[in-house]
């Protein structure tokens, strides 16, 4: 029997989704992620930001990242979640990571 998972975001949420099982599969995903991450996210969501992807086991194994579709900045910088701006436009403008192993990460 498949555990069920309390969806965190709703589905507009995300900037597509194709299928009921890819649904249930990012939710129970996104479950997995870390509260200082859970928070930035919810905010982020809240000003009108879209999930474009999330991932797991990366960058450790057990770790959660979600890749948001606009840039934020540094405001939500706290001890459990560090902000930098990588400006690499082969990966990211900028990203949280969490202090605690594996270390989950959001980027924009």
């Amino acid at each position: 029997m498949r555990k069920r998972v309390k969806a965190m975001f709703l589905r507009s949420d995300f900037a597509q989704i194709k299928s009921d099982s890819e649904w249930l599969a990012l939710q129970s995903i996104a479950a997995e992620l870390s509260a200082p991450i859970k928070a930035i996210v919810a905010a982020e969501l809240k000003r009108g930001n879209i999930i474009v992807d999330v991932g797991k086991d990366y960058p450790d194994k057990g770790s959660v990242h979600i890749t948001l579709r606009d840039r934020f900045d540094g405001r939500y910088e706290s001890e459990d979640a560090v902000f930098s701006v990588c400006d690499d436009p082969h990966y990211w403008h900028a990203n949280y990571v969490t202090k605690t192993i594996p270390r989950h990460l959001l980027i924009c």
